[in-house]
């Protein structure tokens, strides 16, 4: 039977897998193996980055187009904002919710559209819409980008459960023993 280490490395390597399942085996690793850091963005990732001030990482953050939907035409317009600092600002956000949102939205096979349409804030709103009751103003994101997350999260499990078998750490069955522990606890360098 394949240890641990190797499960993971399986799993990331097979799409089909549910990204969920794959964090919720990692996760099991980093805790056997007492990788805080890891733990911490395992769980950041299927909680979401909501509780506290977690900073999503930057592959989090995407850029999509603002546009307000017009009822008198029956479309979407696009807004445009003079000021380019502004702009950057309005059209840029991090997604913060669990990746099983994004994973979802992924495999929603009754979804038509291949854009996310995401909210603004009061205040964003009523700069964008500029007096104009009418407009429902909403960054629209490409699937793509979202996709792009969730391979994100994919390659950075395989990455670690990669460098991990390359320091000896395999595990057997569910179970680490106290040197490769010891190993993973002097070999933390793993980048997020």
């Amino acid at each position: 039977m394949a240890g641990l280490v190797e499960q993971l490395q399986e799993e990331a390597l097979d799409s089909t897998k549910s990204i969920t399942d794959l964090l919720r085996k990692a996760l099991v690793v980093a805790k056997k193996l007492g990788i805080k850091d890891f733990e911490n963005w395992i769980t950041a990732e299927l909680d979401g980055y909501n509780a506290g001030n977690l900073k999503p990482p930057e592959y989090r953050k995407i850029g999509g187009e603002i546009k307000a939907y017009n009822p008198y035409n029956n479309f979407n317009m696009p807004i445009r904002i003079q000021d380019a600092k502004v702009a950057s600002v309005l059209q840029c956000r991090y997604l913060r919710f669990p990746i099983s949102v994004m994973q979802g939205f992924l495999d929603d096979k009754t979804n038509k559209t291949d854009t996310l349409l995401l909210s603004f804030n009061r205040e964003a709103e009523e700069f964008l819409c500029n007096g104009e009751e009418w407009m429902q103003p909403k960054l629209h994101i490409s699937v793509k980008a979202i996709a792009a997350i969730v391979d994100n999260v994919r390659n950075t499990v395989l990455q670690w459960a990669l460098k991990l078998e390359q320091e000896g750490i395999i595990g057997e069955g569910m179970s680490f023993s106290t040197k490769e522990k010891e190993k993973a606890q002097n070999n933390q360098n793993i980048t997020i």
